[in-house]
């Protein structure tokens, strides 16, 4: 039988949502304020062809990503050029930079961490698709 070691927590426990065909929604860069976005930043890992897209907050990106056990490499990431508000470029630069510079992530729950050794780069929330 398997059993599942269970933490005495009041809250219920969420399974940990699988990092790929999962729509990621970033929610934090630490040290940065997050203005509200005209539309959800976010990234999703498909498992066909280890592709990736998702968005900035302003521009859509799509690129390729390498995973092997927690090692997560996230390649160069082409976008659309469009232009927005100062507020919005800013989030999606250090969006951008934060995915090149990944190379492990930690899921618990619904909640994903990109990290670069211990620092934690991003932190997003599962959107999960209907």
């Amino acid at each position: 039988s398997c059993s599942k070691k269970t933490m005495n927590t009041s809250s219920t426990q969420v399974p940990d949502a699988p990092l790929t065909n999962t729509r990621w929604k970033l929610i934090k860069i630490p040290g940065m304020e997050m203005p509200l976005l005209n539309k959800d930043a976010f990234i999703q890992f498909t498992t066909e062809n280890n592709r990736a897209f998702g968005s900035g907050g302003c521009n859509n990106m799509r690129g390729s990503y390498n995973l092997t056990g927690k090692n997560l490499k996230i390649g160069q990431m082409a976008s659309t050029m469009m232009a927005c508000t100062p507020d919005i470029m800013k989030v999606e630069s250090a969006f951008s930079k934060a995915l090149t510079e990944t190379d492990s992530y930690s899921i618990s729950g619904d909640s994903l961490k990109l990290m670069k050794g211990d620092t934690v780069l991003a932190e997003l929330a599962a959107l999960y698709l209907k």
